[in-house]
């Protein structure tokens, strides 16, 4: 006994130190199986063997896995622990004592060979027993364990439970809610609020100055004699000259001025017209933000089903990378391949765990794009839907050019922009015209001790003109003109623009459609060549390494077939852009 306890001591720091060679890993809590078996750490860390299986078998965060989660990845981290012993176990036991073992089976008369056979069996059916025991309460075990996170259960259970979202949900809560939609919106009310302001300016002016102040020198009125008449009872009014000064003191003095344009009515009017033309250009625009957000909810909303395609393609590719790297492992035990061929195996493993992190990694990502983009949270959780086959049904190129040249808001806006031009130049012109209005002016006086007029009111017309200007107008007016030649130009350039996006659109929609086609052939082929597998498999005329091979490659095909799909729509999504519908 005591040299069997000593070969077991010597054994075990051997396994740990071929199980910290094999994950890289320093166990800081070890749990225990059946005497000394291995490590299941629960570091917390992306090290510990516990947690691998969590990142790399359930692709989920340890943070946020739910209860079934840890429980399936407690249940590996035991099977591998006690796949490693059973393996150096029996290895242990073919190169010390498999020489006797033959030799006393050739020696032993056939009674003692059989009694031997039977101890063999009862042996071999209470290890067992003690291994499946074993394994249970280890498993049991892992059912309660408590969670690496505080915040593990409640955002576990919240991301199993995650609320599906549409293509059509996404893009109404885009369009209700997207920043730059916000953004343009308030532009139009901007120049809106700016078309009533110059609205007012065709109505009566009125202006009030109000002045109080305090007199700093001492005026004076001289009244020569006579200045108030002559009469022949008393002689002229004043005798003499008389001169009456006003003592340093407050005063005050009130204007009132009201001005009804009327022959600014014509160029108020084309000035008006301009502006309008603005606000729509303004509106032209708001549209044209709203189609690109469409597409580009669409486009987001597709990346996050091809980054969904690819995640899930590599974590059905990931169990026959384990079966290669189990069977790498049993071969080098038995010494029929090289330790080259195991670290290679380990390092496609690797490779393939890694791949999906990032993948998981890509689609977190492609989430908070669509997210930001429909104006909520980035941490709100969702599932995207099953898009929908592709289409067929597509008009004429020279249809979807006319409907583009229709719709499209830039070119529109620079139709509006030309017509906008025009009003300026003519309002410019306008200028010459003399500015005539009609107005009423009031005017009195307080504290001037009657020397000054209290009550001053007229009526009339009020004349304002520059005759010489020394050609300003002319240049400004010449200034408008060319700006107006400019925008013509600027039509005929976005009208050719539409049209090659048109074009170019078309193209990329038919090359997506053919790369489609030849995905649907690959998927079905890789699909076949699985069922035929199958049937080799029942027959016993294929491995099972094989039939792992012709899993990966049909979830590769279609991840494949569903990126071509995603990207057919993604083209579907540019050309509606491109013609200009939602």
């Amino acid at each position: 006994m005591s040299t069997k306890a000593a070969a077991k001591r010597q054994t075990l720091p051997h396994a740990a130190k071929l199980i910290r060679t094999q994950y890289g890993v320093e166990p800081l809590r070890v749990l225990f199986f059946v005497g000394l078996c291995g490590p299941v750490q629960f570091a917390g860390t992306d090290e510990g063997l516990y947690e691998r299986h969590l990142l790399f078998d359930n692709g989920v965060d340890p943070a946020v896995a739910t209860a079934r989660d840890r429980f399936e990845a407690l249940a590996r981290s035991a099977r591998d622990i006690l796949s490693q012993r059973w393996l150096l176990t029996r290895k242990f036991l073919i190169d010390r004592s498999l020489a006797n073992k033959v030799m006393n089976l050739l020696l032993l008369p056939l009674a003692n060979r059989s009694r031997q056979h039977r101890f063999m069996q009862r042996s071999t059916r209470t290890a067992c027993l003690a291994f499946i025991l074993g394994m249970l309460g280890l498993l049991a075990q892992g059912q309660n364990l408590a969670p690496l996170s505080p915040a593990l259960t409640d955002e576990g259970a919240a991301g199993s439970s995650s609320p599906e979202l549409t293509l059509e949900e996404a893009v109404e809560q885009a369009v209700a809610n997207n920043s730059s939609l916000k953004t343009a919106s308030l532009e139009i009310l901007r120049a809106a609020d700016d078309l009533a302001a110059n609205k007012t300016r065709r109505f009566a002016n009125t202006q009030v100055t109000v002045l109080g102040a305090q007199l700093v020198t001492k005026p004076s009125v001289t009244y020569p004699a006579g200045s108030l008449g002559v009469y022949s009872a008393t002689g002229p009014i004043p005798a003499t000259n008389q001169k009456v000064e006003i003592p340093r003191k407050p005063v005050g003095i009130v204007n009132v001025l009201v001005a009804q344009p009327l022959s600014t009515q014509y160029q108020l009017r084309l000035q008006l017209k301009a502006l309008a033309l603005g606000l729509e250009g303004t509106r032209q625009d708001q549209v044209k933000t709203r189609l690109e957000v469409v597409d580009q909810v669409r486009r987001a909303y597709y990346a996050v089903v091809e980054a969904q395609s690819a995640l899930d393609s590599l974590q059905a590719s990931l169990p026959y990378y384990r079966e290669s790297h189990r069977l790498a492992f049993v071969n080098r035990g038995k010494e029929t391949i090289l330790e080259s061929d195991l670290l290679n195996a380990d390092a496609q493993l690797l490779k393939t765990q890694n791949a999906i992190s990032d993948a998981s990694e890509r689609v977190a990502s492609a989430s908070e794009r669509l997210n930001d983009l429909m104006g909520r949270d980035v941490h709100t959780q969702f599932r995207v839907a099953a898009i929908g086959d592709a289409d067929t049904d597509l008009a004429t190129l020279g249809a979807m050019e006319a409907r583009a040249l229709q719709n499209r808001p830039d070119v529109k806006k620079a139709k509006l922009q030309v017509e906008q031009a025009n009003y300026d130049a003519r309002a410019k012109k306008a200028e010459y015209i003399p500015d005539v209005s009609l107005a009423f002016s009031y005017y009195t006086t307080a504290n001037f001790q009657n020397v000054f007029p209290s009550n001053v009111g007229t009526v009339g017309l009020s004349l304002r003109w520059e005759p010489w200007d020394w050609g300003r107008k002319h240049h400004e007016y010449d200034e408008k003109r060319t700006k107006e030649e400019q925008a013509k130009v600027g039509v005929g350039a976005t009208e050719r623009a539409v049209l090659l996006e048109v074009r170019n659109a078309c193209r990329q929609l038919e090359n997506t459609r053919r790369q489609l086609t030849l995905s649907d052939a690959s998927e079905r082929a890789a699909r076949q060549k699985l069922k035929e597998l199958q049937e080799q498999v029942k027959r016993e005329a294929a491995l099972g390494r094989d039939l792992f091979q012709a899993q990966s490659n049909l979830a590769s095909a279609d991840s494949q077939q569903q990126q071509a799909l995603t990207a057919f729509w993604k083209a579907r999504a540019d050309l509606k852009k491109a013609i200009g519908e939602e």
